[in-house]
């Protein structure tokens, strides 16, 4: 450990699948030896892939001239706004790529074949090819596409995707559990050490070695599962492998983590003795603890002492450590300051210090894995880990999606728009078909689907203007949603808690909620931007709008949607437009006549209002000099309204 250089790639190379002209009569025939070349594996290791792609760089670059600008990245052509920043490739809109992403790459897992004794290629491989020699699952893989699974879930209401959950866990909980008699007994293995869906080590340590992070990360997921099904036998695994996690707790220090990254199970000799990822395990203790079931004692004194030892240590230090499964020794990457940063914000009253953590370690980590080489497409994707530095899709939707939270709990939007377009950037990895390849690499279990597919729901409910607005969606619960039917005109669904508070983007608002049997009020948008009082709330969007719901005496509720009825046209309409120097331009008023002006924050909390007075039918109205972030912008008058959003630019 020590000093860690950022080590970003020369601005120069251009090595992720962004294509140019080909001028040379010559490519044709070399591209494919190369490729040939750089398509040997030896079971796709990240190392082994970072070989590939330096084989790539050398016969491409010894063949190209200098490189214009990009015209494709991966198998799309490079979509641009006005100002040159780059677009998702299937639509200008992102909320409608996003979309099509997520229902792509759920149709292409969905639809795999089966092999390898007759279970689906993920249940045994970590990488998808159609030759399926493959094998060696990722050790977060199954806990990854669990926790995409359940936002997917709750968004789209296909009970597939639960039966999918179930497929998962059953088969791996039947095939991967260390033995009673063990020092670490009932916590899974992270690894199959054969072709076969039989889990019984770790791929860098060999058989009999576990991930105790990653079994606690299972954990959290098996506790959604069991409250999405009702099924006890997950919440049995669940509570086994949090009584062996708090039995081997320890302080820590700066060598050591509170429980070490790789350990044998059968004698507890240690591997890797330090990692960061423990936001999935006190997910389990705190999810346990809140359900009342297991030692309260136990979970809550492992809980305080890995959270006190993060922010004592990688906090301190910027020393996140190991993740992977296939990487031996030390490595900084992206997804553990990541999934602390997203932790604090979701429980701010774990550290006193949250905000100021999570920006500083959000700056950190942007520093360390910022990858400048297409900045003039505005957009900067975030790199795996200093082992391995290359952008990925899985990689850079985390870090963007984190940066909506914070924006989000803080009010400072100034970073959304990067963040936007690096969600846009890494919609481009997905197929027309739905292979979610990572750049220059092989289409991966976690980085293209499970490590992917939540941090799109997770940015939709944090800046629901991504969401598409056509049908309504749940984008959050505080509970866990175990049931959803969505039709034409309604929307029925339960949460395992009575007591909840769900978001819900739809394309108008309500005309009648229900829990249980008891109608709920509509209610004033809080404040505070989270609704506490019974009933609920509408937002207007700049395209249809928000919901805000809160009961706390029943698990189920119905919501009926508006029925639209004739409305009178108007012979007028107001424009807005916003200039270079944070000011906008209203035209289409009625003069004489004031108007109201609102800026809202992205979930339409406003932050600042005003009326205006108007001396004729276009008006123009600085906005305040320290504005800057994206913001939802209204201007009404006379019953006519007009809501769009703006990226303001702080003023020097």
């Amino acid at each position: 450990m020590g000093a860690h250089a950022t080590n970003k790639r020369p601005t120069s190379i251009s090595y992720f699948h962004i294509h140019r002209p080909i001028q040379f009569q010559i490519m044709p025939v070399i591209l494919p030896m190369i490729f040939r070349l750089i398509s040997l594996r030896h079971q796709c290791t990240r190392g082994v892939a970072m070989l590939r792609v330096w084989l790539l760089l050398i016969g491409v670059s010894a063949l190209m001239p200098a490189p214009a600008a990009a015209q494709t990245l991966g198998d799309h052509p490079i979509r641009m706004d006005a100002q040159g920043a780059i677009l998702p490739w299937y639509s200008d809109d992102p909320a409608t790529t996003y979309d099509f992403d997520l229902h792509k790459v759920w149709d292409w897992w969905r639809e795999l074949p089966v092999c390898c004794d007759g279970q689906k290629n993920y249940m045994v491989s970590r990488v998808w090819d159609e030759s399926y020699t493959n094998y060696g699952v990722g050790g977060d893989q199954f806990a990854m596409a669990m926790s995409s699974w359940a936002k997917l879930y709750a968004y789209t209401g296909d009970r597939r995707i639960v039966e999918n959950m179930q497929y998962i866990a059953d088969t791996y909980l039947q095939n991967s559990l260390s033995d009673q008699s063990s020092l670490w007994p009932g916590i899974p293995y992270p690894c199959n050490m054969t072709p076969l869906a039989i889990y019984d080590g770790d791929l860098v340590a060999g058989p009999g070695f576990t991930q105790p992070d990653k079994a606690g990360s299972f954990g959290a997921e098996l506790i959604t599962l069991y409250k999405i099904t009702g099924n006890s036998k997950y919440l049995d695994a669940a509570t086994a492998i949090a009584n062996t996690l708090s039995a081997h707790i320890t302080p820590g220090d700066s060598l050591n983590s509170p429980l070490p990254f790789r350990v044998r199970a059968s004698d507890g000799e240690v591997f890797d003795n330090y990692t960061t990822n423990w936001a999935g395990t006190m997910r389990l203790f705190s999810g346990l603890i809140e359900l009342g079931i297991g030692s309260h004692e136990n979970y809550s004194t492992a809980n305080d002492l890995l959270m006190q030892w993060l922010l004592d240590y990688p906090v301190q230090t910027n020393d996140w450590g190991p993740f992977y499964e296939d990487v031996e020794g030390w490595s900084n990457t992206q997804i553990n300051p990541c999934a602390f940063v997203r932790y604090i914000l979701q429980h701010p009253t774990s550290d006193s210090n949250w905000r100021s953590h999570a920006r500083m370690i959000l700056d950190q980590t942007y520093e360390r894995f910022a990858d400048s080489s297409i900045s003039d497409l505005g957009v900067f994707p975030i790199f795996e880990q200093t082992v391995y530095m290359v952008p990925g899709n899985s990689h850079t939707a985390d870090f963007a999606s984190a940066e909506l939270l914070y924006a989000e709990r803080t009010g400072d939007t100034s970073r959304v728009a990067a963040a936007v377009r690096q969600l846009n950037w890494a919609t481009y990895m997905v197929d027309s078909d739905g292979k979610n390849r990572y750049p220059t690499d092989s289409v991966w279990y976690t980085d293209g689907y499970g490590d992917y597919v939540r941090y799109y729901l997770d940015a939709m409910a944090s800046d629901p203007i991504l969401a598409p607005v056509d049908m309504p969606h749940i984008l959050r619960s505080s509970s866990t949603i175990s049931n959803v039917t969505y039709s034409t005109d309604s929307i029925n669904y339960a949460t395992f808690d009575s007591n909840s508070t769900e978001l819900l983007r739809m394309p108008k608002p309500p005309s009648r909620v229900v829990a249980g049997n008891t109608p709920l009020s509509l209610v004033a948008w809080p404040d505070s931007g989270e609704l506490r009082l019974e009933g609920w709330a509408w937002r207007a969007l700049a395209s249809g709008g928000i919901v805000q719901l809160h009961k706390s005496k029943s698990t189920t509720v119905g919501i009926s949607f508006q029925t639209m009825g004739v409305q009178t046209a108007s012979d007028r309409a107001l424009q807005l437009r916003t200039t270079s120097h944070n000011s906008i331009i209203v035209s289409g008023l009625v003069a004489g006549r004031p108007y109201r002006v609102q800026i809202m924050n992205l979930l339409g909390v406003a932050i600042a209002e005003r009326d205006v007075e108007s001396s004729g039918s276009t008006s123009e109205l600085a906005l305040p000099a320290s504005a800057a972030g994206m913001y939802v912008i209204r201007i009404s008058q006379a019953g006519v309204s007009v809501t769009q959003r703006v990226l303001l630019t702080a003023l020097q």
